[in-house]
């Protein structure tokens, strides 16, 4: 019906082009210093629902990350990271729905420092507490 990926990632914070409303993420990290240039985050990447045979419409988007979180939740007892990270395009209802989930923009990578199928879009960070 739906999959997400999940994966622990460093994010540089310093190659982000920041926004004036960025998160403090010194306040999310369980062990903040005062050098957060890297900071280590929970990578939800490929989240998607299955649209073979309407399969979409038994499970929302929503509902796919209840389940990553109590995947992270679970994972997070051995490594203790805070902070959940997705990585998306410019598309406003995508983001929206990243916001309905208590996501919060704090950057973007432009494209010419990516490595992506998609070079010539930049990529938005945006993040959450693990217990927001």
């Amino acid at each position: 019906m739906g999959y997400f990926s999940l994966t622990g990632k460093s994010l540089e914070v310093e190659k982000l082009l920041k926004f004036p409303a960025s998160p403090a993420l010194g306040k999310m990290s369980k062990t903040p210093s005062k050098n957060m240039n890297n900071v280590e985050t929970y990578l939800i990447g490929h989240l998607s629902k299955n649209y073979y045979r309407n399969y979409n419409e038994e499970i929302s988007g929503h509902d796919i990350f209840i389940r990553s979180y109590e995947y992270i939740r679970q994972v997070n007892k051995l490594l203790g990271i805070n902070i959940i990270r997705v990585d998306c395009g410019s598309d406003l209802r995508l983001i929206q729905f990243y916001k309905n989930e208590k996501f919060r923009i704090l950057g973007l990578v432009p494209r010419k420092q990516r490595n992506s199928n998609h070079p010539s879009e930049n990529m938005i960070v945006m993040v959450r507490n693990i217990y927001s």
